[in-house]
């Protein structure tokens, strides 16, 4: 029995769930076409609305492209994410 192995697994096993937990938020901000500062202070900038029910929702980025593996191609592989797209 090794008590100090199985301490640094636990704690292996428990920043592995922070890290996934990370990539999963940086994941959906790219399918959004936002970044971590937009998303943290888009009352700030003006990314929010008050939707019907009274609270504020996050609005479509003006950079949208449309749909998430159009924002996820656009972010790995075309690299054009200051082009905004008007999708009227």
């Amino acid at each position: 029995f090794y008590p100090l192995l199985v301490m640094n697994l636990m704690i292996q096993f428990f920043t592995a769930l922070l890290i996934l937990n990370l990539v999963k938020f940086q994941g959906t901000l790219v399918c959004w076409n936002y970044t971590a500062n937009e998303f943290i202070n888009a009352e700030r900038y003006g990314f929010t609305e008050v939707a019907a029910s009274g609270k504020r929702e996050l609005r479509v980025s003006p950079f949208n492209k449309g749909s998430s593996s159009a924002n996820c191609m656009d972010f790995w592989y075309i690299r054009r994410r200051s082009v905004g797209v008007n999708v009227d």
